[in-house]
């Protein structure tokens, strides 16, 4: 359902749904999914919402996401006993970093891993 958009580190958006938006956010609420930006990059939570006035949604992850950049792709995916991918698009804006808000970084095991390959957090 998400058509040419996309969504962003901490707080992103996309742009017009291909098809209706799901009822919850239709319904102004927020819903509960898992995503990823990088290819082979592990699942992490993230809430999404449609944006009415300005026709995008905007999806805002549960941890920091490290480089999270215009042009990339954000994929959403639902289920329980079995993922299936509602959609995604390109991320065209991003939430400040923690640089940007003047904060202090969060402990390595606080952030998660830009995917299996991501030797930066210690992975092997």
């Amino acid at each position: 359902w998400i058509g040419g958009g996309g969504g962003g580190g901490g707080g992103g958006e996309t742009t017009e749904p291909s098809s209706s938006p799901p009822p919850p956010l239709v319904q102004g609420e927020s819903m509960t999914a898992l995503c990823r930006i990088r290819h082979l990059q592990p699942l992490f939570g993230c809430d999404v919402v449609w944006d009415r006035i300005n026709a995008r949604y905007i999806v805002k992850f549960h941890k920091p996401i490290r480089a999270v950049t215009p042009g990339q792709v954000v994929a959403i995916y639902v289920g329980k006993s079995g993922l299936i991918c509602l959609g995604g698009g390109p991320i065209w804006d991003r939430g400040l970093s923690y640089h940007e808000r003047g904060l202090d970084l969060p402990d390595l095991d606080q952030l998660h891993p830009s995917g299996n390959n991501d030797l930066s957090l210690g992975n092997k």
